[in-house]
């Protein structure tokens, strides 16, 4: 069982930063216009924010063991990555047309 969690915990944590590092780098080295700086602005800090959980949960993890611990870190990583765009989605002007 536990190597199931091993397996599941890398592959979920390997994906999960190159997919925040790669948004993270990409937004930091945009040459996007004024207009999109407020969405580069909340990308950081989503990217960011996850990156700060992936890093804990690879200290629970690899570094400590508890694989189950760092699996749910990887998740919550996802979900906290999900709620900062979904906040900066709403804190911003809304154009409905």
């Amino acid at each position: 069982m536990e190597s199931t969690f091993k397996i599941i915990y890398y592959a979920l944590l390997v994906i999960s930063i190159i997919v925040s590092g790669f948004l993270l780098f990409s937004s930091l080295f945009s040459t996007a216009s004024n207009d999109a700086q407020r969405g580069r602005i909340v990308l950081i800090l989503a990217s960011g924010s996850a990156l700060g959980f992936l890093y804990w949960a690879y200290r629970l993890g690899h570094q400590q063991g508890q694989f189950g611990l760092g699996i749910g870190m990887v998740v919550s990583a996802i979900v906290v990555f999900g709620l900062v765009m979904l906040v900066g989605l709403f804190t911003g002007k809304i154009h409905w047309q």
